[in-house]
């Protein structure tokens, strides 16, 4: 799930406590990655969009997004932001469709450097689709929280908010990969950031559908 708010967006309120209750109080939650990428847009100043411009424009750009707040489900489905229900069923719909494909991580933070192990697995290593394939690193913050509001609407705390991109927004193309993949990354933390709330959450997506086709959190 990603999610296109911004610290000034009335509405957000909604979309945000919808979003927090799926992916942290639900049967389904552990089965559910969610990435936040803040707009610049009511607010050209959100703290959040400023500390990650460029991953969050790319984002933006990628999908067109032209409203805050906008949820996207697996790149390709688009509910109402502030409705519930048709949340849930975009998430049901796709967590009941197969992948060819298995992802497991971890991560350790060493000396302030961030170190991801990725194992990568496919059934169907022929699969055409896979020249047009890309996986990506989103490092996420879980929770992000402010003594004072840094917008309008009043939220003090966020979730899952993107921090960086790895290893840029391009990611890796799968037909680069052979299968299976085990490689580290080593990436610096920035100071401001919480070390003990940074999550990677990597992802497989068609760049040309935009379907997100298989997705994995370290926790």
């Amino acid at each position: 799930m990603e999610d296109f708010a911004n610290v000034s967006c009335t509405p957000c309120l909604i979309s945000n406590k919808i979003i927090e209750s799926l992916s942290k109080h639900s049967e389904y939650s552990d089965r559910i990655k969610v990435i936040k990428f803040p707009t610049n847009f009511p607010s050209p100043v959100d703290p959040m969009y400023l500390t990650a411009k460029e991953y969050c424009d790319y984002r933006m750009s990628f999908y067109q997004i032209l409203f805050a707040p906008t949820i996207i489900i697996d790149g390709i489905l688009r509910p109402v932001p502030t409705d519930s229900n048709q949340i849930k069923n975009a998430i049901l719909q796709r967590l009941q469709t197969a992948s060819n494909f298995w992802i497991s991580d971890s991560s350790e933070v060493i000396n302030n450097g961030l170190f991801i192990n990725i194992n990568l697995e496919t059934s169907n290593i022929n699969n055409p689709e896979l020249e047009n394939l890309i996986l990506r690193i989103a490092l996420v913050e879980t929770e992000v929280n402010y003594s004072t509001p840094p917008g309008s609407n009043g939220e003090t705390k966020f979730y899952d908010v993107v921090r960086n991109i790895l290893p840029s927004n391009d990611g890796y193309k799968l037909s680069e990969i052979k299968g299976h993949l085990s490689f580290q990354f080593e990436n610096s933390i920035d100071s401001t950031w919480n070390i003990n709330k940074i999550r990677a959450v990597t992802f497989i997506q068609n760049a040309n559908t935009r379907e997100i086709i298989q997705s994995c959190v370290h926790n």
